[in-house]
C-alpha cells in the first residue's frame, strides 16, 4: 500500500448552512481525516462495499459480480473463488475478516490466504441486508425459516456463533442502509429525509436523527441543489460521535454531516470530490472511502477529533 501522509480533510464549518440562510450554531467539537495508505481498484471490480482490518488489511466486493478482493500489500488477492457469495456485508472480526453471502444465507470467515470457509449457516429463507456490531455480533434482516420477515441477531459465542434470536419486525426498515456500530447497528434511510437510527438490544442503545429539518437549498460550488435531490450512504459510528454522508449522483458533491453521540447535528461540511465512505475500524480509528478520479482508489484514513475554544 502507498504511504499518504497529508492532511487531507477536516469536519468544520467550510459550508454550513439554515433552512433561512443563517450560520447555524457549532460545537466545540471537529473531526480530522489524515490519509495513511491507498490502494489502485482493478478496473473490473465495481465495489459495492468494504471494510478494514485492525492490520490495516482492506477487503472490498462486488455483490453483482460476486468479486471479491482483499489487500494486505499492494497487490489483491481474489477471495473466495471456491464459493463466489453474492456478499451483501462484510467486517473484521477478532482476526479476521468475515463476509454475509446473501444468496447462500450463510457467514464466510476469510483466512490470511484468501480461502473461506463457513462459519455459520443460517435457515433463513431470504436475507437481504446485514450489519456487524462490535459488541452484538451479526444482524440480518429477511425471512426466517418460519416465513416470518424480521431483524435478527446472531450472537457470538466462544466456539463461534452460538444463538440466533429475532430482535424486531420492522423487516426492511430496521436495517435500511446498514453501517456498523458498537454497540448495535446503524440505520439510514437512502431517501430524504435521510433520518437515522441506532439499534441495539435496548432502548438504552437507541439514537435517532436527521441532518435537516426542512429541504434545504445547498449551495455547492457549481449549482445550487436541493437536500431532497442527494443520497444517503451507511451511517458511520466513529467513537464519539458518527458521521452521515450525502452524495449528488449527477456530480462529485458529497456533504458530510458531524454528530455527538446523542445524535446532535454539530457540523456540516461539503466535499468537492467523488468520494465515498464505506467502513471504520474504530480500534485503530480507521476510515475505509472509495475515490473515483480517472481511476479508482481505496483509501485508508486515520481520524482525530480535535477540541477548540
Amino acid at each position: 500500500m502507498r504511504q499518504r501522509t497529508a492532511l487531507v480533510i477536516a469536519l468544520i464549518s467550510l459550508s454550513t448552512w439554515s433552512a433561512s440562510g443563517q450560520p447555524l450554531p457549532v460545537g466545540r467539537s471537529h473531526v480530522v481525516l489524515r490519509e495513511r495508505t491507498r490502494v489502485i481498484v482493478p478496473d473490473r471490480l465495481d465495489i459495492t462495499g468494504g471494510a478494514l482490518a485492525t492490520s490495516g488489511s482492506v477487503i472490498a466486493w462486488s455483490g453483482v459480480t460476486r468479486d471479491v478482493r482483499l489487500w494486505s500489500g499492494r497487490k489483491p488477492k481474489p477471495v473466495c473463488r471456491e464459493f463466489r457469495p453474492v456478499v451483501t456485508a462484510g467486517a473484521y472480526v477478532s482476526d479476521h475478516f468475515e463476509l454475509v453471502d446473501s444468496q447462500r444465507r450463510r457467514v464466510l470467515r476469510v483466512h490470511a490466504d484468501a480461502s473461506c470457509d463457513v462459519a455459520f449457516q443460517s435457515t433463513m429463507r431470504r436475507v437481504s441486508s446485514a450489519a456487524f456490531s462490535d459488541s452484538l455480533g451479526w444482524f440480518l434482516t429477511g425471512v426466517d425459516d418460519s416465513g416470518t420477515s424480521g431483524t435478527f441477531v446472531l450472537c457470538c459465542s466462544d466456539d463461534g456463533y452460538g444463538s440466533f434470536a429475532r430482535v424486531g419486525e420492522e423487516g426492511k426498515a430496521l436495517l435500511r442502509q446498514p453501517g456498523s456500530a458498537s454497540k448495535g447497528i446503524t440505520s439510514t434511510e437512502l431517501h430524504w429525509p435521510f433520518r437515522w437510527t441506532t439499534r441495539g438490544l435496548g432502548p438504552s442503545d437507541s439514537v435517532a436523527a436527521q441532518p435537516f429539518q426542512v429541504d434545504t437549498v445547498i449551495s455547492s460550488s457549481r449549482n445550487l441543489i436541493r437536500a431532497s435531490e442527494l443520497l444517503a450512504l451507511p451511517t458511520l459510528d466513529i467513537e464519539r460521535g458518527f458521521l452521515q454522508e450525502l452524495v449528488d449522483t449527477r456530480s462529485d458533491l458529497r456533504v458530510l454531516v458531524l454528530y455527538d453521540r446523542r445524535g446532535t447535528r454539530v457540523r456540516v461540511t461539503e466535499l468537492d470530490g467523488a468520494l465515498g465512505f464505506l467502513s471504520v475500524d474504530r480500534l485503530t480509528h480507521g476510515i475505509l472511502a472509495l475515490q473515483t478520479t480517472d481511476r479508482r482508489e481505496l483509501i485508508v484514513y486515520d481520524w482525530r477529533w480535535i477540541e477548540y475554544d
